[in-house]
């Protein structure tokens, strides 16, 4: 008779078995790591080699001023920096030394310069230099930067170019600011161009003292829209002469935040107001938006539409909010107006509407806590909480909470 059992393994057969494993997998992962590692920063180093080759030839008329314009010009030679710029090997950055113009692989655990390693000076003074924001930058994050179309711009300026060549928006990725002695260095929209510009969230802003500077010129067609900021203390956030749209965002200016020079302006969102420390320029209103048209020989009136947003004026003993006068035509809609300082009395008007003989005003809603300054002005509607001043006008609607009411020649109508 056969025996048909098989005998199989021991445990301590077995035991022997994982042991000898685990010796071997302790004494090659290890290598194998080791190997990997060895691999990857030859890859790194190759594509530091490769990227400061590229940095030089496109280096050798101007030097980049930012991490932009480096991320710019490694995007021009081939190198994909959609995503970053990463290393293959873990714990380690790429980053441009704008002091040296070098980019360096850097071991991220001890701040050192893993190649090239040739520049004693670079590799001495790296560690202390890493914080400095303003010398040191790691390329792994490409969104500071301004984008149309997904492709990187060098700055601003070139952005309004590519956008009106392509027809894509101009998306921020950084903050922006405006260095400018004159309204030829401004950010400037020409006429016969359109552009959309998606704050998405940064700020563009122009701290020049030059006499009534401009974050923005628009003599096109300009679309504003995304959270974000439009500031300039000193002059104006937007000089208008085109046709603008703003959707949203946060806009302050000192003189005037928007100025509507014989221009079209539709405003269905946003904040606007005054900066805190504005100078006021002899024979300037200072005000949050003014629109106006100087020239008495046009058949076309400067025109301002607001359909939501809130208006504040805070500078003190000037609390214009609106001022529609010189041929202008104003359309409010909706929107939250808000007068925030009491120097006023309210005789001088916050919301001023004065079109002019080729204008019109009109009020159809929104929420005034301001002093109205009305002529040849209909109001259909609205909640008034201060002081109107009214003539040649008429009243057809609205809620009125306002303490005194000056009217003359207005007709009212059921």
């Amino acid at each position: 008779m056969i025996n048909s059992k098989k005998k199989g393994f021991t445990i301590v057969e077995l035991v022997i078995v994982i042991a000898v494993i685990a010796v071997l997998a302790a004494v090659l992962i290890p290598t194998f790591s080791n190997l990997v590692k060895k691999a990857n920063i030859s890859a790194d180093t190759q594509a530091v080699k490769q990227m400061n080759t590229a940095l030089a030839i496109e280096s050798v008329d101007k030097k980049p001023s930012s991490d932009a314009e480096v991320i710019v010009l490694l995007e021009k030679s081939g190198f994909n920096t959609e995503e970053g710029l990463i290393p293959v090997t873990s714990k380690h950055s790429f980053y441009w030394h704008k002091g040296y113009n070098v980019i360096v692989l850097v071991n991220n655990e001890t701040n050192t310069v893993v190649f090239p390693v040739d520049n004693e000076e670079l590799v001495s003074s790296f560690a202390n230099d890493v914080n400095n924001s303003e010398l040191v930058f790691n390329l792994k994050d490409t969104n500071n930067t301004i984008k149309v179309g997904g492709v990187i711009c060098n700055s601003l300026y070139d952005a309004i170019d590519a956008a009106v060549d392509s027809g894509e928006p101009v998306v921020l990725h950084q903050n922006v600011t405006v260095l400018c002695e004159g309204i030829d260095e401004e950010i400037t929209i020409d006429s016969g161009e359109s552009v959309t510009i998606d704050l998405n969230g940064y700020t563009i802003v122009n701290e020049s003292t030059y006499e009534l500077p401009a974050a923005i010129c628009n003599n096109g067609t300009l679309v504003i829209e995304g959270d974000g900021q439009v500031l300039c203390p000193q002059g104006y956030a937007i000089y208008n002469e085109g046709n603008l749209t703003i959707n949203g965002g946060t806009y302050v200016g000192g003189l005037q935040t928007i100025c509507n020079q014989s221009g079209n302006v539709t405003i269905n969102d946003g904040t606007f107001r005054n900066s805190s420390d504005t100078i006021v320029v002899a024979n300037f209103e200072a005000a949050v938006i003014v629109s106006m048209n100087y020239d008495e020989n046009t058949d076309t009136p400067a025109t301002l539409i607001i359909n939501g947003g809130v208006f504040e004026s805070t500078i003190e003993k000037m609390s214009l909010i609106i001022v529609a006068t010189e041929n202008s035509h104003l359309e409010i809609n909706n929107g939250t107006f808000n007068a925030l300082n009491e120097a006023l009395d309210g005789s001088f008007g916050d919301i001023q509407c004065k079109p002019g003989i080729q204008g019109s005003s009109i009020i159809r809603g929104g929420t005034f806590n301001a002093c109205i300054n009305g002529h040849s002005t209909t109001i259909n509607g609205g909640i008034f909480n201060e002081n109107i001043i009214l003539d040649d006008s008429t009243i057809s609607g609205g809620t009125f909470n306002c303490e005194s009411v000056l009217l003359d020649n207005v007709e009212y109508l059921k």
